[in-house]
């Protein structure tokens, strides 16, 4: 008879073990190099979008981390959130309606330098093309110009990001 898997207390001063422990068997369905899926997946893997925001906000930090500290577009994100501390500004440190806000605002785009004109528009593609609530059709294109306008620009690309967008351009 097997013994339960309960909590046993010290009775009287007498050391009894706090735990058994339980022999489980050996998984049988396991076969190495087969697929080891028991149901079929509900949706169609094309269809799973990923969640866009985290990646997002890591695109824009980078963004604003490769911006000259002195530069002209970097004290105009300074201007344009007051309340933001310079700290938080210079850690890149946004969300995502502020990131809309710069979308919008043609004057941020007007006090960029080139390869930083190069950069945000290709970010706003991705953002909206890609990262957005659709897929656009040339997103690995999109995604591809995103990354070379970024390594120009001297971007600190996670390897996160990085692997992450190979494998969903490989994979989708």
């Amino acid at each position: 008879m097997a013994k339960p898997n309960i909590l046993v207390s010290c009775v009287s001063g007498i050391a009894a073990p706090h735990y058994y422990r339980k022999h489980w068997p050996y998984r049988q369905s396991l076969t190495p190099g087969m697929k080891n899926v028991v149901h079929k997946p509900l949706i169609k893997s094309s269809k799973v979008l990923p969640p866009p925001l985290h990646i997002k906000l890591g695109l824009m930090k980078n963004f604003v981390k490769a911006l000259d500290v002195k530069g002209t577009a970097f004290t105009y994100l300074c201007g344009k959130f007051p309340r933001f501390t310079y700290e938080k500004i210079k850690a890149g440190v946004f969300i995502g309606p502020q990131i809309r806000q710069l979308f919008k605002d043609q004057q941020f785009e007007a006090v960029l330098s080139d390869k930083e004109k190069t950069a945000w528009p290709s970010f706003e593609k991705v953002s909206n093309g890609f990262l957005g609530n659709f897929k656009a059709a040339n997103f690995g294109e999109l995604v591809q110009y995103l990354m070379d306008s970024y390594e120009q620009l001297g971007c600190n690309m996670s390897w996160k990001c990085t692997f992450y967008f190979h494998t969903w351009i490989f994979f989708h």
